[in-house]
C-alpha cells in the first residue's frame, strides 16, 4: 500500500494527514460493528479509566496497573486523546512500566465548561492524578502538545519527575517556527487545514453516525495508511474515546474549538496568542530552552523529519544535545511525519525501552 505524506499541521500541533479511503461497509456490517466494539469499549473503560476531581477540571485518564512498575505518564498530542498510547501498551508493560493517560482539556472524556484554563493549570492536575495515585515519581512524555504539556510539568514539578520523553513538540519556541510567516500566509495555510475538514466541525445526530464518520473518514483510515500493522480493532474501540455530546447531538473531540480557536484568522492568533483561549497563549509562551537551563534528569528527544513537514524544532534539539550531552538522546526518525511514534512504531518502542535503562542507571533504579 502506497504511504501518504504529512502534509500540514495545526498552529497547535493537530496532525492532518492527506484524505485516505476506507473500505465502506454495509449499514448492517457496520452498524452490528459498532454495536459490537461500543461493549468492547465499554468493558475496556470500566477496567482503565478513571476520574479525578481537579480544581480545573473532571480529568477522565486511563490507567494500566503494573505493580513496581515504572510509572509512565503520557500526554496525547492535539486533537486526541489519551487512547492514542493504546496501540503501545502492551508492550510498554511488558518492558516494566506502569501507564497512565490522561485527556488534556477540552478532549474526550475531560470537557472544562467553567472557566479558561492554561497550560500550568493542566499540570497541576497531572500532579493531582498522581497524587490520587500515590506516585511520587514518574518519567512523563508525550506527543506534539503532550511534549509541550511535559516540559511544563517539568518546569513546575521537577522533582516528581524521572525522565522525559518528548515526540516532536517541548523542545522547541512555537512562536519562533511560525513567526516569520506573514498573516496572510498563515491565513491561507490554516484555510488549507480546514479544507481537511477536522472532525470536530461535525455534529452528528446519532453516536453511531460520529463512529461512523471517524472509522470512515478520519483516524482509522489514516492512520491504517500510515502503518498497516497497527490493530485496526483497537481503532475501532479508540473512536469511542473522542466522542462528546453536545446538547442532544454528538461529535469528535467538538470542545478543542475552546483550546486552539477557530482555524480562520489563524495567522493573527499564532502572533498574537492572547487574542485565543488561555490554554492556547500560555502553550505558545513556553520558552524550552529556559526551562531547560538547568537539567538534571533525562531527555529522549524523539525528532521526526521530512520534507516540507511542520513544525521543526531541530536546530534546538542539536543544541540541547549539545549542552547536554550525558543526559539528552536525540534521535531523529527520517521519513517520518509529525506522529513518529505511528509511522515507526517499531523503533519507538525499541528506543523507549532503551531510554527506560538510561533513566534507571541515572536514578539507581533496579
Amino acid at each position: 500500500m502506497s504511504r501518504y505524506i504529512l502534509l500540514l499541521l495545526s498552529a497547535f500541533f493537530i496532525t492532518f494527514f492527506t484524505p485516505a479511503t476506507a473500505q465502506e461497509k454495509t449499514p448492517a456490517d457496520s452498524l452490528a460493528l459498532f454495536q459490537e466494539v461500543k461493549k468492547q469499549y465499554q468493558a475496556y473503560e470500566k477496567k482503565h479509566g478513571h476520574y479525578i476531581q481537579t480544581p480545573n477540571v473532571k480529568m477522565h485518564y486511563l490507567k494500566w496497573e503494573n505493580p513496581g512498575g515504572v510509572p509512565l505518564v503520557w500526554n496525547h498530542g492535539g486533537g486526541m486523546t489519551g487512547y492514542e498510547i493504546l496501540p503501545f501498551v502492551d508492550d510498554l508493560l511488558a518492558m516494566g512500566f506502569e501507564v497512565y493517560a490522561p485527556d488534556c482539556y477540552y478532549h474526550g472524556k475531560s470537557i472544562n465548561e467553567k472557566k479558561d484554563v492554561s497550560i500550568y493549570h493542566y499540570a497541576d492536575d497531572i500532579s493531582a492524578m498522581m497524587k490520587e495515585n500515590k506516585i511520587e515519581k514518574a518519567i512523563i512524555g508525550g506527543f506534539s502538545q503532550g511534549g509541550f504539556i511535559s516540559t511544563v510539568f517539568y518546569d513546575v514539578y521537577p522533582e516528581k519527575v524521572l525522565g522525559l520523553v518528548l515526540l516532536d513538540g517541548g523542545t522547541g519556541s512555537v512562536q519562533k517556527v511560525y513567526m516569520h510567516e506573514n498573516d496572510e500566509e498563515l491565513n491561507e495555510w490554516a484555510e488549507k487545514i480546514r479544507g481537511l475538514k477536522w472532525p470536530n466541525e461535525h455534529l452528528f445526530s446519532t453516536e453511531y453516525e460520529a463512529w461512523l464518520f471517524f472509522q470512515n473518514k478520519y483516524f482509522k483510515s489514516n492512520v491504517g495508511v500510515i502503518n498497516e500493522d497497527i490493530d485496526h480493532n483497537l481503532l475501532d474501540m479508540m473512536s469511542f474515546g473522542f466522542m462528546q455530546q453536545v446538547d442532544k447531538q454528538w461529535a469528535l473531540n467538538y470542545s478543542i474549538i475552546k483550546a486552539f480557536g477557530p482555524f480562520s484568522g489563524m495567522g493573527q492568533v499564532v502572533k498574537r496568542p492572547w487574542e485565543g483561549s488561555v490554554f492556547f497563549w500560555s502553550a505558545m509562551g513556553i520558552i524550552p530552552s529556559v526551562i531547560f537551563r538547568n537539567l538534571d534528569i533525562p531527555l529522549f528527544i524523539i525528532d521526526p523529519q521530512m520534507e516540507g513537514k511542520m513544525p521543526d524544532y531541530h536546530l534546538e534539539n542539536k543544541e540541547l544535545a549539545s549542552d547536554y550531552p550525558e543526559l539528552v538522546v536525540h534521535s531523529v526518525y527520517n521519513h517520518s511525519g509529525h506522529a513518529g511514534h505511528y509511522f515507526q512504531p517499531e523503533r519507538f518502542l525499541a528506543d523507549v525501552e532503551e531510554f527506560l535503562g538510561k533513566v534507571k542507571a541515572h536514578h539507581g533504579l533496579k
